[in-house]
């Protein structure tokens, strides 16, 4: 016991001598930490809690680099030496930290359990977490060389570049969020105005991605939707997203997200909302758990044809939707329980804590319908509505997680406005095409309006909100170094075409980055490949006509006396700035005899500044035009030039 009069001085603990944690061993395993932070950071004595997180030291190189990843949700949980896999993983071997946190509130970063504590849960508050974790791993004055930011986490990555803009090099905007729609001093009919057009473009966007994966020429997809009539393809879009020439025709997800908020909340109580009849009541009872699992997914996978998994994933999407919509008259699907899925039927979580996901996602204006009703109806009647008719109109609250979110009268919520937090650090902004959780022009918004220093913005066609994309594989490639092209004299008439051929002097062409295109493995036997080029612009074909999206042609040769063959497969292309498929044209071959193929880049980038494109000499005759070119190994290339004046 203390002597009377004497005040005993508190001792506490440090998290990391608390928590114990430690590198496991193994160069794949992480460093897991601890580091106190206060709840709010402009008050720190109203208490504070432990935030969790975990480095990747990188395979390769000195660890003097150092990256953070901030992920979606919010809420969503990335969890140390597990399978799951994000954006900024391959910096691993590139010599680069990769760090990992659990946002406040979810994971193993828990504030306090009680509601009161909510109020915490906050974009701002967030960004000084990060700032600690910064301290405590790169010490006091330390850097992060970039923040990653997917979904939600660009919300964060944004704010931490607009008040600690020196504490950070880069900055990377995956699938990035914006609000700025929502105008905070909107009026009824604007702000609804912005949610019907928000919503619409949700939907078309969703409706364009469903029909591509059935028109798709994958070979997968076309095998499972190639008898999929026009008849019956348009009946299904117009089950599923509405009528597009009757705004007030939102199909099934329309339907679904009026009466439960979000098809996710849909997905994780369905089974205690068909238990109630509701979703009897507001005629969802067609449709299975699975059918708007795949409606839910649909979001996320787009309709890019890439890697294998996807493709499968497509697929089961496509297959689901087909079969619950594709029929006018559906049957109740009377089984539906857990138990009877299967594997790759199971619930895939699109977030992992539904308090910070509710919570955040009302106090940082980050949801929609919340957004809408405000200007209407209040902050606390807004909130009823997020989770749709059903929460808000029947006598007991439906969404049980949302009940349990409050809002403190001096509370002010604002709709989520990038432009409000500019900055100049350089930023790198990621879309995909097929992404409806950006749908809007979000991205462009944030990219012309939020940032005041240098930046890209990347739009990927058909890609969903996963950010997905085929496997380049450029980790094997060497840049292409620059040289000189010694091409000898030759005449081209008036209006006709040649190709010269000319030798690289200088620095050496590296054998291994010519353009490659890679036949298919189901190519008919007795074809044989007699040469491919790539064009830099589009040239008449024999009609007269443009072919613009013609930009490989193949050579390809018959060597079999006889039969006939056909070349009208997928190929693949890829070079270090490249990566795609392309599509021939159907073409029959006879016997013996060689073709000229004419195909187009059917999906993957193509390098909009020509980085491969030969430079012509400044004393290049006029009338020459250079419009193709072909690498030989090792040391050749082929110019294909045309004159295109009278002389």
């Amino acid at each position: 016991m203390p002597a009377a009069g004497k005040t005993t001085k508190r001792v506490f603990w440090r998290a990391d001598e608390r928590s114990g944690l430690v590198r496991s061993g193994g160069a794949d395993q992480p460093i897991e930490k601890f580091v106190s932070v206060p709840l709010d950071p402009k008050a720190p004595d109203k208490g504070s809690f432990d935030l969790y997180y975990f480095i990747y030291p990188p395979r390769i190189g000195s660890g003097d680099k150092s990256v953070l990843f901030c992920s979606g949700g919010p809420g969503q949980i990335v969890r140390p030496a597990s399978l799951e896999t994000t954006h900024a993983d391959f910096l691993v071997d590139n010599g680069y930290n990769v760090v990992h946190f659990h946002l406040r509130g979810c994971g193993y970063s828990q504030i306090p359990p009680s509601t009161v504590f909510d109020k915490y849960l906050r974009t701002r508050f967030a960004v000084e977490d990060i700032d600690a974790i910064r301290r405590d791993f790169l010490g006091k004055n330390g850097t992060w060389d970039a923040i990653i930011g997917r979904s939600y986490g660009s919300i964060l990555a944004q704010q931490y570049a607009r008040f600690h803009t020196k504490r950070v090099r880069k900055l990377v905007l995956i699938a990035p969020l914006s609000r700025h729609m929502f105008k905070a001093s909107a009026s009824v009919s604007d702000t609804e105005a912005a949610f019907a057009s928000f919503s619409s473009n949700v939907r078309e966007i969703q409706r364009e991605t469903l029909k591509r994966i059935f028109d798709s020429p994958e070979q997968g997809l076309r095998d499972e939707f190639g008898d999929l009539k026009k008849a019956e393809q348009r009946r299904i879009l117009k089950a599923v997203f509405g009528d597009p020439t009757d705004h007030t025709d939102e199909g099934v997800f329309g339907k679904a997200e009026d009466a439960f908020g979000n098809v996710q909340f849909l997905v994780d109580a369905y089974s205690d909302l068909r238990r109630k009849g509701l979703l009897k009541k507001y005629k969802l009872d067609n449709f299975s758990r699975n059918f708007f699992r795949q409606l839910r997914d649909l979001r996320l996978v787009g309709s890019m044809r890439s890697r294998r998994e996807f493709v499968a994933r497509q697929i089961e999407i496509g297959r689901a939707i087909r079969e619950e919509a594709g029929t006018e008259k559906q049957e109740i699907v009377k089984d539906d329980r857990p138990g009877k899925e299967t594997i790759n039927q199971r619930e895939r979580h699109m977030q992992d804590s539904h308090r910070v996901f509710y919570a955040m996602g009302v106090f940082d204006g980050i949801t929609p319908r919340f957004l809408r009703a405000r200007v209407r109806s209040g902050n606390k009647k807004a909130l009823k509505e997020i989770g749709g008719n059903a929460h808000f109109r029947e006598k007991k609250a439906i969404n049980i997680w949302l009940n349990k979110v409050s809002i403190d009268k001096k509370t002010k919520i604002v709709p989520w406005d990038p432009a409000r937090f500019s900055h100049g650090v350089p930023t790198l902004i990621l879309k995909g095409g097929d992404d409806p959780v950006t749908a809007g022009e979000q991205a462009e918004y944030i990219f012309s309006n939020a940032l005041t220093g240098p930046r890209t913005l990347i739009s990927f066609p058909g890609v969903g909100h996963d950010i997905s994309l085929p496997d380049g594989k450029e980790e094997q490639c060497v840049p292409i170094l620059s040289g000189v092209i010694h091409v000898p004299p030759c005449r081209i008439p008036a209006e006709d075409t040649r190709i010269v051929k000319g030798t690289i002097t200088g620095r050496s062409l590296n054998k291994d980055l010519h353009i490659m295109l890679r036949s298919p493995p189901n190519l008919q036997s007795g074809l044989r490949v007699r040469g491919y080029g790539v064009l830099t612009q589009g040239i008449p074909r024999d009609n007269g006509q443009s072919a613009a999206q013609s930009n490989i042609w193949l050579l390809i040769e018959n060597t079999n006396p006889g039969a006939a063959k056909k070349v009208d497969s997928r190929w693949s292309i890829n070079c270090p700035f490249f990566l795609g498929t392309v599509w021939f044209e159907p073409i029959t071959i006879p016997g013996k005899t060689a073709k000229l193929a004419i195909g187009s880049i059917n999906y993957g980038v193509k390098n909009p500044e020509n980085e491969l494109r030969p430079i012509p000499d400044p004393g290049l005759e006029a009338g020459l035009e250079l419009f193709g070119y072909k690498f030989t190994p090792p040391d050749n290339l082929e110019l294909w030039l045309a004159n295109n004046s009278d002389k």
